[in-house]
């Protein structure tokens, strides 16, 4: 909700509208889904690590002597895989690499969070995901192509909007992009005078 101009957010939560669509449960409830990713994924590569662990555990010859001596027969990786996690290969090896970037390179893994909190907080979504983080460790930061914008303004903090600062953008799509509040009602009515000019222009 953070991304709504104040008149945006007084019209979703008059009593007109929330007798209809209740939108601060909509919100909640995009919150928590978001949290939810960030959790799934931070579960995903704690699994990862421990996973990578067992495999380095498969490889040594002392297991090899364990597994032959108590008549289990898993005689390669692939084998292990399938019957100790219920994996196939590709997805297995997958984590195994994720582990170890997380073992080896654990600065990968806090720029790629950070990299997908940027794109959430920029609107655009994100892949925080074992598969995302793969991606990324080869530099593929490729995200979905943002609309060209017709028009910005930005207001530097401790400027005309008090100590906080303020940004919109009007995209040729005819789609609106905010980020900040706009704290003074003379600087909101002024900027949603020219930019409601500027988003008939984009929609026409």
């Amino acid at each position: 909700m953070n991304h709504l101009l104040q008149i945006e957010q007084d019209f979703l939560t008059s009593s007109a509208v929330t007798s209809e669509i209740n939108f601060a449960s909509i919100f909640t409830a995009q919150a928590n889904a978001d949290n939810a990713q960030k959790a799934k994924f931070d579960k995903s590569i704690k699994l990862a690590e421990m996973v990578a662990k067992a495999s380095a555990w498969y490889d040594k010859s002392e297991t090899k002597a364990m597994l032959e001596s108590n008549g289990i027969e898993w005689d390669n990786k692939e084998t292990f895989f399938s019957r100790v996690f219920g994996w196939q290969k590709s997805f297995a090896y997958k984590m195994v690499k994720a582990g170890n970037i997380k073992v080896d390179q654990g600065e990968v893994v806090t720029a790629f969070k950070r990299h997908c909190t940027a794109q959430e907080n920029a609107g655009e979504g994100s892949n925080r995901s074992i598969a995302g983080l793969l991606k990324f460790a080869k530099g593929d930061t490729e995200t979905a192509s943002r609309p060209k914008a017709l028009a910005t303004l930005s207001i530097a903090k401790d400027g005309l909007n008090g100590e906080k600062g303020f940004s919109i953008r009007i995209n040729k799509d005819g789609t609106m992009d905010m980020n900040g509040e706009v704290i003074h009602r003379l600087v909101e009515d002024e900027i949603m005078n020219v930019f409601s000019k500027l988003h008939q222009i984009a929609n026409r």
